[in-house]
């Protein structure tokens, strides 16, 4: 028992080397796309391509105005306009939709779904995409947004710079001003937000769609650059659980159920080294989430980010079991469409004065 205890300590050490090695090259990649690959914004005004923003909404009633009004509010931009998905069954949502729509006509479009709600989320933006992208008049670019989203209107030159050379580009998603004691929705200032539950659940759907679904709907198929970036996407299916294994292999270690003496001479070298360099990603791991939410919210936060570090992790961890259940068990391994898992959402009063 000892001995398979060594060799579980060994793999699950080498299993985290691997992905922090992965972690740390894509570190220095993004680094060096910061300082030499970034494009020019183009700072004249009414250069902007026509945007569609695609919010997808189910029972959203309760949100979605004070979203729309208060992001048009905030997006002094013509060439963006607002495409709401709505289901014809969701009466609520669809009656909020119209009103919007009649209120401003020139930025809001209602595109209702031709299928009774809840589909799943992909299924509402396919359609969406199908109706809006088939017009003559079409957009020239689509964003998509949530309905609880404050968007920030710099992120649209941002797009249309990148969009260029990219056919793809995703903005990083910051938390709003949160109480001190808001550890759970604090998580997004590194990862991620919203109450424990919420967060989980929701989170779980990200998992399951970037995980299982696009790695059976996509395979492993493509040139090399693609394989890796499915291999990072698709790792957290395994490496989510890593921390709490490794802790409960340390909490073993400490409690002498695992007596390294034992360890066969060949692999003490291995270990010490996976171990050290284990130390030293953790350290930096640390020292980048301090210096990058610095960067975005303006201070040295030691404390807060070794506070929500756990949480974010447990919240992963959960979230990946969660989405492993779904896999395994609603979509039969991906083969069925998993409906549509709706979570509650929080608006800031004022979007305004909205501010991370």
């Amino acid at each position: 028992m000892g001995d398979l205890l060594i060799i579980a300590l060994l793999l699950v050490s080498l299993l985290i080397t691997v992905s922090s090695l992965d972690d740390a090259f894509i570190d220095l990649l993004a680094m060096g796309i910061t300082r030499f690959r970034s494009p020019r914004l183009n700072q004249q005004s009414g250069v902007l391509p026509r945007t569609a923003v695609f919010v997808a909404n189910w029972h959203e009633e309760d949100v979605l105005g004070k979203m729309v009004e208060g992001n048009l509010a905030r997006i002094q931009i013509p060439e963006v306009s607002f495409f709401l998905g709505v289901y014809p069954n969701d009466t609520g949502t669809l009656r909020v939709a119209k009103e919007l729509e009649a209120k401003h006509p020139d930025r809001v479009c209602v595109i209702v779904n031709t299928l009774p709600g809840p589909t799943s989320k992909g299924q509402m933006l396919n359609e969406m995409f199908a109706q809006v992208f088939s017009r003559e008049d079409c957009p020239e670019m689509a964003v998509l947004h949530d309905s609880e989203d404050v968007i920030d209107p710099r992120t649209f030159p941002i797009y249309a710079a990148y969009a260029v050379e990219h056919d793809f580009i995703q903005v990083p998603v910051f938390s709003l001003n949160r109480g001190k004691g808001a550890h759970v929705a604090s998580t997004y200032m590194d990862e991620f937000a919203e109450p424990l539950a919420a967060s989980i659940k929701q989170k779980s759907r990200w998992v399951y769609g970037i995980n299982f679904e696009a790695a059976h709907k996509l395979g492993w198929d493509g040139d090399l650059w693609d394989v890796y970036f499915f291999m990072r996407d698709r790792k957290g299916m395994i490496t989510n659980f890593l921390p709490a294994i490794s802790m409960t292999m340390f909490g073993l270690l400490f409690l002498d159920y695992i007596d390294l003496s034992n360890i066969p001479p060949g692999l003490e070298p291995l270990l010490e080294a996976s171990l050290g360099a284990n130390l030293i990603a953790l350290i930096a791991r640390y020292v980048v989430r301090v210096a990058a939410c610095r960067q975005v919210y303006g201070g040295f936060d030691w404390i807060g980010v070794a506070v929500r570090w756990p949480v974010a992790l447990y919240i992963n961890m959960a979230a990946v079991f969660l989405a492993w259940k779904t896999y395994l068990g609603e979509s039969e391994f991906a083969t069925k469409p998993v409906v549509w898992s709706k979570t509650v959402h929080e608006l800031p009063e004022d979007f305004m004065a909205a501010a991370r």
